[in-house]
């Protein structure tokens, strides 16, 4: 099973031979330029090998005979296969160089390049070998802060300062947040980890192997190329076409100036957008570069779709859409529920709705951006004459929305909707959207920039809060947890500011029903609760119709988080701006004040020191004019805590404890000293 992924190449001459023998007789210089040609391209296919840390003899197949996960293993075989049909070809044309040459040097007239010749061939008909000394410079993706003494990596001689290229089969593109270092040490525990560093001597910085890689012999320009921040700022200012071009020099100009290519990406849905397998093979490779993805969806005379109607009868067919979001299980299953409304829907409806609605395709296609930071979603051309008309784009909505869903996206953290239209919110909804699940509000909700630029409508009827507005907050609903920048517009006429309280205005029961009048009269209506944004740190709005108190209830109520308050073009139904701005200004509070002050204590110089009494002590009884004894007690004994009248009924009974010993003898009682 070992060679189930090893090349197989016929031996000798794999270039086909010219017609009338002309090949036989091309000049020495031609058959110069293609030896070289050919070890150009030798050595360029050889340090793709050593890229992904292979070579001709490298395994691909695991133990249990499975092909490797960590490399390539398509791309290695087709390397594999060129190297071997170069090889041949090289061998060939060294037999025809051998006696081009014997024949130049045997003529009679003496060769102009005579001298420069035996320098510049090889005349043996070995071919060279592959050039691997040189190692790939891959970027780091991590640093060593500090090595624990006597622990594995010390033994492996890790130091503070190292900049890890490679750990294992995780590189700089696929180590998602170092997550996949953990994942590989507790897989390969009690195990050995191949892992690669760069480190920096102090003595001589040695680019000996880099230039060969480089192809450059200039030190200091490898330097400059080597270090992050100067090559990382020199190519955030070159222009696509120069990046582009950059990436046809070498291999590591290619791979350095990659993620400044295309960490930005425009894709705008056609039918074989997510279907074409070169396209696929383009993403998987380029996907982890991507940082924000551009995502067009224009509406066009062809996005809107006609109604349904039955072949037999001529009647229009009601469609109520399931998204399919898994591979069907056998290719017979219909995708639209029945067989017969799949085969109404592929006769009726153009190849863009059916490629809008693949939602494995779309799943497939966004499980490679898995670096991807910002999402942008377009929608161009609207039309408020077709919002009633069902439209592909809408389809397509619906399929984006579970890719995203689908994926773990852990680096998605910014959305903007420029511009969107108002059904467009409902398909995108986690909630209210077609093939929602439980998980998908907690995918959205990780959401901390919205920028959101909707479409108008025109208010129909004299309600005065139209249904628009009410998706417009359950949508935005669903990033309130997290949201710390929020940027809104209305497009065409002023509407009302998204983040308001909801009014709780509701028609009131016009029937004679005495249901109606008891839920009427215990019953208080019920809106929805205001939105509430506990991170919220800037919002801007634009060409907003609002009242001041509207304004004011909702920076009152963020005036603790809030940063940058933005208002562009604005206009106040009622109320003035200091009334809106009001809660912005400081007010003062009441807070505790402490006094200090020096206050004199006089004592008495005659005072007497005593023993402090206890608070049970029984000082002496005192004889008064009166005839009636009285006692004094401790002044600290508390006089609140116990009552008056049985105190004084207990403070007459002291002292006469002879006369109630006398009284009581005789009783049923015994009185016992």
């Amino acid at each position: 099973m070992d060679d189930l992924h090893a090349p197989t190449v016929a031996s000798g001459p794999t270039s086909r031979p010219t017609a009338n023998g002309t090949d036989s007789k091309r000049s020495l210089q031609e058959l110069i330029a293609q030896k070289d040609n050919l070890e150009a391209e030798l050595s360029a296919l050889g340090s793709v090998l050593d890229s992904h840390g292979v070579n001709m003899n490298t395994s691909l197949m695991t133990f249990d005979g499975f092909p490797r996960a960590d490399i390539d293993v398509a791309q290695i075989r087709t390397t594999r296969a060129r190297i071997i049909r170069l090889k041949n070809d090289h061998k060939a044309l060294m037999a025809k160089l051998e006696v081009a040459v014997q024949e130049q040097f045997a003529s009679s007239k003496p060769s102009e390049d005579g001298p420069s010749l035996a320098h510049r061939l090889n005349t043996t008909t070995e071919p060279r070998p592959v050039p691997s000394a040189a190692p790939v410079v891959e970027p780091p993706f991590a640093k060593v802060n500090s090595v624990v003494p006597d622990s594995p990596a010390a033994q492996a001689g890790l130091q503070a300062g190292d900049k890890v290229t490679k750990f294992g089969w995780v590189n700089w593109s696929n180590h998602e947040r170092l997550s996949k270092v953990a994942y590989i040490v507790q897989q390969n525990e009690n195990h050995e980890i191949l892992v690669k560093v760069l480190r920096e001597s102090p003595a001589s910085e040695n680019y000996a192997s880099v230039c060969s890689f480089v192809l450059c012999d200039s030190s200091t320009f490898l330097k400059f190329w080597l270090e992050d921040k100067c090559r990382e700022t020199f190519l955030s200012f070159l222009p696509k076409s120069d990046l582009a071009s950059l990436r046809l020099a070498c291999h590591d100009f290619s791979v350095r100036a990659g993620p400044a290519l295309f960490s930005d990406l425009s894709i705008t849905f056609k039918t074989n957008i997510f279907t074409r397998p070169a396209r696929l093979a383009a993403l998987d490779r380029l996907g982890f570069y991507v940082k924000t993805l551009h995502f067009n969806l224009p509406h066009t005379a062809d996005t809107f779709l006609p109604p349904l109607i039955e072949p037999d009868t001529g009647a229009e067919l009601s469609f109520t859409y399931t998204p399919q979001v898994d591979e069907p299980s056998s290719p017979r299953r219909p995708k639209y529920g029945d067989i017969g409304t799949t085969e109404i829907l592929t006769r009726q409806y153009p190849p863009s709705f059916h490629a809008a609605t693949n939602v494995p395709a779309f799943v497939r296609a966004f499980s490679s951006l898995i670096n991807l930071e910002h999402l942008e979603i377009s929608c161009p051309g609207y039309d408020v004459r077709n919002r009633y008309r069902r439209s592909i784009v809408d389809y397509a909505l619906i399929s984006l929305r579970i890719a995203v869903e689908k994926n773990s996206l852990n680096s998605l953290e910014s959305l903007t909707l420029s511009p969107i239209h108002p059904g467009g919110l409902m398909y995108l909804s986690p909630i209210l959207g077609f093939g929602a699940s439980p998980r998908s509000a907690s995918r959205w909700s990780r959401i901390r920039h919205l920028t959101i630029q909707v479409d108008t409508l025109p208010v129909e009827g004299a309600t005065c809060e139209p249904d628009q507005f009410k998706l417009l907050q359950t949508y935005i609903r669903n990033f309130q947890s997290n949201l710390e920048s929020l940027n809104f517009r209305w497009i065409g006429h002023k509407g009302d500011l998204p983040v308001k309280r909801p009014s709780l205005a509701s028609a009131p029961l016009t029937g004679e029903h005495p249901a109606y009048a008891q839920s009427t009269s215990k019953a208080r209506p019920r809106g929805p609760r205001p939105l509430h944004f506990p991170k919220l740190k800037r919002i801007i709005v634009e060409n907003i119709s609002t009242p001041a108190a509207d304004v004011a209830a909702f920076v009152e109520a963020h005036r603790r988080t809030i940063e940058e308050l933005n208002l562009e073009d604005m206009e106040l139904t009622s109320g003035t701006w200091d009334d809106a701005l009001a809660p912005l200004i400081k007010r003062a509070r009441n807070h505790r004040k402490l006094e200090t002050a020096d206050i004199p204590i006089m004592l008495s110089p005659n005072a007497e020191s005593a023993p402090f009494p206890t608070p049970m002590e029984r000082l002496e009884v005192a004889d008064r004019d009166g005839g009636r004894k009285s006692l004094r007690m401790s002044k600290w004994l508390a006089s609140k805590s116990k009552n008056s009248s049985a105190r004084k009924v207990r403070e007459g009974l002291i002292g006469c404890e002879q006369q109630l010993k006398k009284m009581l003898r005789g009783s049923a009682f015994p009185w016992r000293s």
